[in-house]
């Protein structure tokens, strides 16, 4: 049985975190819970949540938040997920939360472009992690080499 892309971009969100290191402040504890912040129409949300309870993320549990795209603030939580249907705004949303140490993942071609940081694209029917360094970099974040091995590496303009 093969996994329909929804669910492979579920597990895709919910593994990349495993990769990154954000600044030792960010969380208030080694157990504190991840936040995946969803910005926009999704249709992933039920695999997201089925997945983040089978799933152990090292030691720390997953919680899921939405976002109105249309908000004045996005709260700068660990991720924010910007998907798709949001592809006009990309650069207005990521402006909103660039300020913290805030792994960005997106979903169109566009995002890394607007400053992203990852994004899941699909080529040939698979899905493929696209990945800024410099974009990282700019958000305090780093990405482990095991993940860079699996991803392409993506340039964003500017910084």
């Amino acid at each position: 049985m093969s996994a329909s892309e929804d669910q492979v971009k579920a597990v895709w969100l919910l593994n990349i975190q495993k990769y990154v290191t954000w600044p030792e402040k960010t969380f208030a504890s080694s157990n504190s819970a991840v936040v995946i912040c969803v910005v926009g129409q999704h249709t992933f949300r039920g695999d997201l949540e089925r997945i983040a309870e089978i799933k152990s993320l090292s030691s720390r549990p997953v919680v899921i938040k939405d976002a109105s795209p249309e908000a004045d603030h996005i709260e700068p939580w660990p991720v924010v997920f910007v998907s798709a249907s949001e592809k006009r705004r990309v650069g207005e949303i990521l402006a909103k939360v660039q300020k913290g140490h805030v792994l960005t993942v997106g979903e169109s071609d566009n995002f890394i472009p607007a400053g992203g940081i990852m994004n899941l694209s699909v080529r040939d029917k698979r899905v493929r992690l696209q990945v800024s360094l410099r974009a990282a970099e700019a958000a305090g974040l780093k990405i482990s080499s095991k993940l860079l091995q699996v991803a392409d590496l993506v340039e964003s303009k500017g910084k």
